[in-house]
C-alpha cells in the first residue's frame, strides 16, 4: 500500500510540474534538434516528415500507441533519428498535419519501442526527445491537481474510517460499567401513597 502511495505521489508531481515548468510554446527546428542543439521549452510546435513506415505500435492496456519517427528535410535513410512522436489512436488522423504541436516527454520512449528501433531503425540519436501529440501545459497541470484533490479526499475517507475503528475498539476494550440498582439509587420512586 504504501509503494502505491508513493507512485502516486510521484505521478502527481511529475504530471504538475511537467505542465508549470513546460515554458512557453517555441518553434523547434529539426534540424537544430538533429545538430545536438537543446529545445527552448518542452512545449513546442514543429514541422517536419512524418515516417509512417517505420513506425512502432505497442501498449500493454488498452488501445496500443503509434511511435513515429519525425524528421527534417535534411535528414537521410540511415542517419539517427531526433524527434520521435506518440500518437494516441484517436489522433491519428491529427498526426498527418504538416505541423504538430504537444510536449516533449519527460522520459523516452518505453524500453521495448526503443529497442526495436535500435534493432530495425531508424535508431534514436543518444540525445532524442519524444513529442507527446497533443499534450498541453495546462492539462498536465490540471491532471496532476484532480489526482492531488483525488488523493486528499483519499486519506480523510481513511481517516475517518481509521477513526471510526478507533473509536469501537476503545468501547470494545473498555470494561463494562458496573450495574446499578436503579430502586436503591431512587428510594423515594417507590413510595405508595
Amino acid at each position: 500500500m504504501r509503494v502505491q502511495a508513493t507512485v502516486n505521489k510521484v505521478v502527481r508531481g511529475v504530471l504538475y510540474l511537467s505542465g508549470a515548468t513546460a515554458g512557453a510554446r517555441t518553434d523547434l527546428r529539426l534540424e537544430d534538434l538533429e545538430a545536438g542543439a537543446t529545445p527552448a521549452s518542452r512545449w513546442v510546435r514543429v514541422r517536419g516528415k512524418l515516417l509512417w513506415d517505420a513506425a512502432v505500435t505497442f501498449g500493454q492496456r488498452g488501445p496500443p500507441d503509434t511511435y513515429v519517427p519525425m524528421v527534417s528535410p535534411q535528414w537521410r535513410p540511415g542517419q539517427p533519428v531526433s524527434l520521435y512522436v506518440r500518437v494516441y489512436e484517436h489522433q491519428k488522423a491529427d498526426a498527418t498535419a504538416p505541423e504538430l504541436e504537444g510536449m516533449l516527454a519527460l522520459g523516452g520512449l518505453p524500453g521495448v519501442v526503443r529497442t526495436r528501433f535500435e534493432q530495425h531503425g531508424p535508431a534514436p540519436m543518444a540525445r532524442y526527445e519524444l513529442l507527446a501529440l497533443g499534450d498541453q501545459p495546462q492539462r498536465s497541470v490540471e491532471i496532476g491537481w484532480q489526482m492531488m484533490l483525488c488523493s486528499i479526499a483519499l486519506l480523510a475517507l481513511t481517516g475517518l474510517i481509521w477513526a471510526v475503528l478507533f473509536i469501537r475498539a476503545q468501547s470494545v476494550l473498555r470494561p463494562p460499567a458496573a450495574p446499578t440498582n436503579w430502586l436503591a439509587s431512587h428510594p423515594n420512586s417507590m413510595r405508595t401513597p
